[in-house]
């Protein structure tokens, strides 16, 4: 059984590596049986049909990859608020990403199977929705920030 799927994937490579016109030429050459020239000529046939179709083709699957990729990837500044989130010493579990959302006026349904992740994604996204939540949450990681930095500041200066 493999034997026939060899030539059916040797059939689909000669299309796919060579243009119609040089499997034209082949099927041209002296010396081939009167029935091997019938099906050289058949796949140069299927060949000029594949390049007609493959523009098409080509722009939609790269349409459509595009749609999806742009559906995925991460904005920059929700890209960069989820990494703080997730890597926080204040945001460590569930609960404290609830209680930061409560502070920010959000009721985020609570999903006790949901991830860290998840509700940081959840979290964000109910942020990025509305200008007046994203004032308060820059304001509230600033000053999250600035507490952890000054804490950091004072444990290294009483040191010395």
């Amino acid at each position: 059984m493999s034997h026939e799927f060899r030539v059916i994937s040797d059939i689909y490579r000669i299309l796919a590596e060579h243009d119609p016109a040089t499997i034209e030429n082949a099927a041209r050459l002296d010396n081939i049986s009167p029935i091997v020239r019938e099906a050289i000529t058949a796949l140069a046939r299927e060949a000029r049909l594949r390049a007609r179709k493959k523009p098409e083709l080509k722009n939609a699957l790269s349409r459509r990859n595009s749609d999806r990729i742009a559906r995925r990837a991460p904005q920059g500044h929700q890209n960069n608020a989820l990494q703080f989130l997730l890597r926080s010493e204040r945001f460590r579990s569930k609960d404290d990403l609830m209680n930061f959302s409560r502070a920010l006026g959000l009721a985020l349904k609570e999903d006790r199977r949901a991830s860290r992740e998840r509700l940081a994604r959840r979290l964000l996204h109910a942020v990025s929705k509305d200008p007046a939540l994203r004032e308060r949450f820059d304001a509230l990681m600033n000053n999250a920030s600035a507490n952890q930095t000054s804490g950091w500041f004072d444990l290294i200066t009483s040191k010395r």
